[in-house]
């Protein structure tokens, strides 16, 4: 499993939330995080940046 805010796994005796998620058109997710504070991950480019200036 891996922590829905950190991008770090949940090992064994950490503490967690879990969390249902439900989907409008699909089967829906269930998320973990840590239940103590932890480093948000680095924010990721998901899409391409535009090429225009």
């Amino acid at each position: 499993m891996i922590c829905a805010r950190c991008d770090e796994p949940l090992r064994e005796g950490d503490d967690f939330d879990e969390q249902s998620v439900d989907g409008a058109s699909g089967p829906g997710i269930t998320i973990y995080r840590h239940r103590q504070p932890c480093r948000p991950a680095v924010p990721r480019q998901t899409a391409p940046a535009p090429l225009r200036r």
